[in-house]
């Protein structure tokens, strides 16, 4: 009987000592019974498994003096047990929550395995939303309708002997609502946290051409006293009691930049996560490029256009270009208000060296250049070509909505406002005296230039 107890005091110690069944959650003991039998073939063995759950990390074991055995009439260990139950964490309560609100699952942090890798590519990803994430390259070409805000006016023509029917200004010559396009392709490295971008956008030609006829013929308020094409001719004489007055505007924009975006996610162009916000810093250079023709011509009284060598009419020019070149700051923040859609705002600020190109002509349509009188006193001719530098500030605002179609193709649109503040416009490069050299010489800056208009178009990453 001692030899028998020894034994099974041998077999509880050995028991408790195995580690593995222990990580299991499983120990074997001899049966208790006095009456059993003590042979090793015969030994009934007794499981004891928690009753509740163990957390293994806070330290518990399976000793605790709430845990009580059962009793198994096995013979053979039995297999292993399931874990136990964890408790959810904060990411699957966030995404039990935002699948509440019709979201889908916010993705996971950078480097889990159910977000973006660290490759050097940052090409293996687990899509989480209905938003691109990884893809190195991206892209969008869109439409652009713009207009542009009247510019100053300066009266050009009136009823010849009827002083107060004034007719037509430079104003009459608001350019209508033209098309143009914008590109923008980019490439995100340091898996989608920063991203370089290049785009480009521009509107063709402003066109827009005004005429003016009267019974009484038509003159204009502008003094071309003391310039004469050649001695002798008098340019008043082919703006004054003419048959006919034209006044055309032609305007030219083009916009270029170099940004570095950095941020969450995606770049511009593309809804950035599952997040209900998401914002991103821009620091980068632009390119303006703001040119403007406004023509006069007229027919002298009973003369063709084309006809005579161009001896029946006469133009004045006046021409500006700004070339802006400076740095811009901004900040695109985007708001997530479904599984695909979202809307944003994308403003923009930046100062710019605005160097301006003012060229102003006066001729007869046989190519002959107007020239002060000798009675004048004033030197020079045409045309009159000056250039000045100043300091411009350029602000710019995108506000629209984005629809996501799927991890590689988006559709968006919106609106574009684009204000310019000390800009050269031809406008003000009119003088009433058109004889007056040394004023037109001295360009005229302090001119504003609004442009906005709407834009529709696709993004793709690949």
């Amino acid at each position: 009987m001692v030899s028998a107890n020894l034994r099974q005091m041998a077999f509880c110690t050995l028991s408790v000592l195995l580690v593995p069944c222990a990580a299991q959650g499983q120990f074997y003991f001899p049966s208790q019974s006095a009456t059993a039998d003590t042979s090793p073939a015969a030994q009934q063995y007794t499981q004891l498994a928690p009753t509740t759950p163990v957390n293994h990390a806070a330290g518990q074991n399976y000793f605790a003096p709430t845990q009580n055995p059962r009793l198994s009439m096995q013979t053979d260990p039995a297999g292993p047990l399931p874990a136990p139950a964890e408790a959810p964490d904060d990411a699957t309560a966030e995404n039990d929550a935002m699948a509440e609100n019709g979201l889908e699952p916010a993705p996971a942090p950078y480097g889990t395995t159910a977000g973006c890798d660290h490759g050097p590519d940052c090409t293996t990803c687990e899509p989480v939303c209905v938003t691109p994430r990884c893809s190195p390259w991206y892209a969008s070409v869109s439409g652009l309708v713009m207009g542009r805000n009247k510019p100053n006016g300066v009266w050009t023509t009136y009823e010849t002997n009827n002083n107060p029917n004034q007719l037509m200004n430079t104003r009459d010559t608001d350019p209508d609502w033209q098309g143009g396009g914008d590109l923008r392709i980019g490439r995100f490295f340091g898996c989608s946290r920063w991203a370089l971008e290049f785009g480009y956008w521009g509107i063709g030609n402003f066109d827009n051409t005004q005429s003016m006829t009267n019974p009484n013929t038509v003159s204009t308020p502008l003094l071309f006293q003391d310039l004469e094409f050649g001695a002798g001719n008098p340019v008043q004489d082919w703006f004054d009691a003419a048959d006919e007055h034209r006044l055309t505007r032609r305007n030219k924009l083009y916009n270029f930049e170099l940004n570095i975006i950095q941020g969450y996610g995606q770049g511009y162009g593309t809804a950035a996560s599952c997040q209900r916000f998401t914002g991103r810093a821009l620091l980068g250079i632009r390119y303006f490029q703001f040119d403007e023709d406004l023509i006069l011509e007229t027919l002298d009284q009973g003369g063709t256009w084309g006809g005579n060598g161009g001896l029946d009419q006469a133009t004045m020019d006046s021409s500006v270009e700004n070339t802006m070149i400076g740095a811009q700051i901004g900040y695109l923040l985007e708001y997530r208000f479904a599984a695909r859609g979202s809307a944003f705002i994308a403003p923009k600020i930046g100062l710019y060296n605005n160097h301006i190109k003012n060229s102003y002509n006066l001729y007869r349509g046989d190519g002959t250049a107007a020239t002060p009188t000798a009675f004048s006193g004033v030197a020079g001719g045409y045309p009159v070509n000056s250039s000045k530098d100043i300091a411009s500030f350029l602000s710019e605002v995108d506000l629209g909505l984005r629809f996501q179609l799927s991890q590689h193709w988006s559709l968006f649109g919106g609106y574009r406002v684009v204000v310019i503040n000390g800009v050269g416009l031809a406008d003000d490069q009119i003088p009433q005296y058109v004889v007056d050299i040394p004023e037109i010489a001295a360009v005229d800056t302090n001119g504003s230039l609004i442009l906005h208009g709407a834009f529709f178009g696709v993004g793709l990453n690949f």
